[in-house]
């Protein structure tokens, strides 16, 4: 488990402040990060009724149809196997050390694909009793390679011990999965959220010689608070030229039939970088001038703003388009 200091940047704005206010105590957060790369990372695990304990795994779990294909990060993540008759509704806890500070926030990625997924669930002990504060059934995830979800979950109180609590589903396809756990504790703030939050994803468009729009495209960030998409955008046309086309993704595409971005080739130089951005959306712009057919590519790194939904609209081959353009869109994070 890695422990490390937080709010660097408040511990010096209190070292100027001490001499002008006065003493002032300072209760400093601490973090501590499992991604049960080497080992359980001081974490232990209880079976309860189950046949089997929570295990380090890489890459897919035993069965078909379900687990996740990959951990978040790194090679390893733990899983509960749910089969060889470990279904249903039998239970495995994966236990936290217990922390001198009292705990503040717990935050985690969980992977529940398979048709007969059970609950996923966290608990919080009290220095009495153990009591649920977060829980989940049944599949959320369409495929072994969706996406990770993240979990935050903020607590208050004499809470020094935390615990995972799998409950297999109906058979064997409910293989569940954490990974990436960290434990906030001390009376400090807890990590700041307005860090990029790493999310792999790829999505493809293509389009040709009349605009597309297409909405809520599913990012895979449904059960985030994602606000902004940090990705790479690479589209390459194919066709003759002159070829003067935009893409546009965002939260907010919704121009008139012949919009701003429909102008002839003498205007397109309006794009000084092949980049256009405006209220709501960001753009990639292609700008060919030379006659003939052509192959050529432009990327840009975009940083997307998304809807109330976490998903955005795209708006593609916006403007003047001879031939067919790929667009492969490869997501790096996301900011809340």
């Amino acid at each position: 488990m890695k422990t490390k200091p937080l709010s660097y940047r408040q511990c010096i704005a209190l070292a100027i402040l001490l001499p002008i206010f006065g003493a002032i105590p300072f209760a400093q957060a601490t973090e501590h990060t499992t991604g049960f790369e080497a080992d359980l990372g001081g974490w232990t695990t209880v079976k309860d009724t189950s046949f089997f304990d929570w295990a380090r795994w890489t890459n897919n779990t035993p069965s078909g149809y379900t687990g996740p294909s990959r951990a978040y990060a790194g090679q390893y993540y733990l899983y509960l196997e749910a089969s060889y008759g470990n279904a249903p509704g039998r239970i495995a806890y994966v236990e936290s050390p217990n922390f001198e500070e009292a705990i503040s926030q717990v935050t985690f990625h969980y992977h529940m694909y398979g048709g007969h997924m059970g609950t996923l669930a966290v608990e919080a002990f009290d220095g009495s009793t153990w009591k649920q504060v977060w829980a989940i059934s049944g599949r959320q995830h369409a495929s072994h390679s969706s996406p990770w979800t993240r979990k935050q979950i903020d607590l208050s109180g004499a809470i020094h011990k935390v615990r995972f609590k799998g409950m297999t589903g109906s058979g064997y396809r409910g293989d569940m999965a954490i990974d990436q756990v960290m434990v906030v504790t001390g009376e400090g703030d807890p990590p700041p959220s307005n860090g990029i939050i790493p999310h792999s994803l790829i999505k493809r468009f293509t389009c040709s010689s009349h605009r597309t729009d297409r909405r809520d495209i599913d990012l895979g960030l449904d059960n985030t608070n994602a606000k902004f998409l940090v990705a790479m955008v690479f589209s390459s046309h194919v066709g003759p030229n002159p070829d003067h086309a935009n893409h546009f993704f965002g939260r907010a595409i919704s121009f008139t039939s012949a919009s701003w971005s429909y102008e002839d080739g003498s205007r397109q130089g309006y794009y000084d970088e092949n980049e256009a951005e405006s209220n709501g959306y960001v753009g990639i712009t292609h700008n060919g001038d030379a006659a003939g057919s052509d192959w050529y590519g432009n990327h840009e790194l975009l940083i997307i703003p998304l809807k109330e939904n976490h998903r955005m609209d795209v708006r593609l081959c916006d403007g003047y388009s001879s031939g067919t353009h790929y667009i492969k869109l490869r997501a790096i994070g996301y900011f809340e």
